[in-house]
């Protein structure tokens, strides 16, 4: 299968109630209608950020989820670090991509490394056969070489895939997310993911004491007619406030929404 880029810097992170602007482009306009458990919405991205400095690691455990084919779409559940804020150029991550196609669904593993001059796509890790409810740890991390490696570990069959590259990112943010993945130049529709659980989060080997602050939810653009007349975007997801360790979340899915511009 060709790669599909799994993601790229957060499509319109705004805070709740703002209009929605665009790390690499914009939407001009579009009210945001985030759930009340998240403070900001993006185009293309549900779970949780969590800002600051010298994140080094992170890593969360999930189940694939199980799609449904009715609608068509590309989404993408990952761990990452760096790429949550406009001025950061850098995102390393690693995740599963969850796609429907003339209503067939189809899952795989894949690692992505995007700099400012370098936004290169997903790359597969064919060595692994992804099912849906297979359980799945995915760790990105720095060694003390410098050198960074993102793994996924499919629990349930027992098998893993690693890739090992060089990074420049500044360690600014660490990332949960479910998206909707963006392929040449669109933030696709959402396919029916019905809902995703993050557990045993990590930030540098240590719970990263989430807060619904730093929850979000897509919410995609309105429709021109919408747009003029100060309708609101869809809501495509809902995320929950942090579990009681503050260690995970969950994402349910609300709305394929529409295929839409990048930027």
């Amino acid at each position: 299968m060709a790669a599909v880029p799994a993601a790229t810097l957060p499509m319109g992170v705004a805070a709740a109630g703002t209009a929605v602007g665009s790390a690499v482009g914009s939407a001009a306009g579009a009210a945001t209608r985030a759930s009340t458990l998240a403070t900001s919405s993006s185009l293309n991205w549900s779970g949780y950020a969590k800002s600051g400095s010298g994140f080094t690691s992170t890593s969360a455990n999930f189940r694939v989820p199980t799609l449904l084919t009715k609608y068509n779409g590309t989404a993408a559940t990952w761990v990452g670090l760096d790429g949550a804020t406009a001025s950061d150029r850098y995102l390393i991550q690693t995740g599963i991509e969850e796609d429907v196609i003339n209503h067939r669904a189809s899952y795989y593993a894949w690692w992505e490394v995007i700099t400012p001059t370098s936004p290169a796509p997903e790359v597969q890790f064919t060595t692994l056969t992804i099912r849906p409810g297979d359980s799945i740890s995915a760790t990105v991390a720095k060694s003390s070489t410098g050198r960074w490696t993102m793994t996924i570990k499919d629990n349930t069959t027992k098998r893993s895939a690693s890739h090992t590259v060089s990074f420049g990112g500044r360690g600014l943010s660490a990332e949960w997310i479910q998206e909707d993945t963006v392929s040449n130049g669109y933030i696709s529709a959402a396919p029916d993911w019905q809902s995703v659980t993050f557990s045993s989060i990590r930030v540098n080997g240590l719970r990263p004491n989430l807060s619904a602050s730093q929850g979000m939810n897509i919410v995609t653009s309105p429709s021109l007619l919408g747009g003029l007349l100060g309708g609101p975007g869809t809501q495509e997801t809902a995320v929950s406030a942090p579990n009681s360790t503050r260690d995970g979340f969950s994402v349910k899915w609300l709305a394929t929404g529409t295929r839409t511009r990048a930027g």
